[in-house]
């Protein structure tokens, strides 16, 4: 009994085993300047901008590196923006950029509809929220008065299943089988 009980737990571990992969969102694919429309279908993520345009700033910030992108309220980066991860993510940062006097933006995080952390910026930094998993959602909550802030540099890990890990859980499964099958002939 006790191989059987053994055998059960490391077969719900492989099924419940993914890997991390480290993922950008990278702005140098598209244009420079705006984008004529505030929402950003990306493979990762949707980006909505709450302004009058979506920006990208490739060609002042990170340049081969991701770009950065701001949301316009008139000329300047000072709209609030969202971005929605199509998957979970964890290890997230990225970099504030364009900072003027004045300016400030409040960032938070969520898994859902649970807020997870937040931190208020008034610098151009690395926002490191890496100790946090299963973020599907980051709000920027721009009060800036002075040219506000464009975001780049992005960098988190997704949970992707590895194709190991099926291979791992079918091994599993026809061992059970075996040792099922034994113990009914015994």
């Amino acid at each position: 009994m006790k191989r059987f009980s053994t055998l059960a737990v490391a077969l719900a571990a492989a099924a419940c085993a993914s890997a991390a992969s480290a993922d950008t969102l990278n702005f140098d694919a598209l244009p420079a300047g705006g984008l004529g429309s505030t929402v950003l279908n990306l493979p990762q993520a949707t980006i909505t901008g709450a302004g009058t345009d979506l920006y990208n700033l490739k060609s002042f910030y990170f340049v081969g590196q991701g770009g950065a992108i701001c949301s316009l309220s008139g000329s300047d980066c000072e709209a609030d923006l969202t971005i929605d991860f199509t998957a979970p993510v964890s290890g997230l940062t990225f970099e504030t950029v364009g900072y003027d006097s004045g300016d400030s933006v409040t960032i938070r995080i969520y898994a859902g509809a649970t807020l997870l952390g937040s931190d208020t910026v008034t610098s151009n930094r690395l926002v490191d929220f890496s100790a946090y998993s299963g973020i599907t959602r980051v709000f920027f909550d721009d009060s800036s008065t002075g040219a506000g802030y464009g975001y780049g540099k992005f960098s988190f890990t997704a949970a992707v299943p590895e194709p190991q890990t099926y291979a791992l859980m079918l091994a599993g499964l026809a061992t059970l089988g075996w040792v099922a099958r034994r113990r009914a002939r015994g």
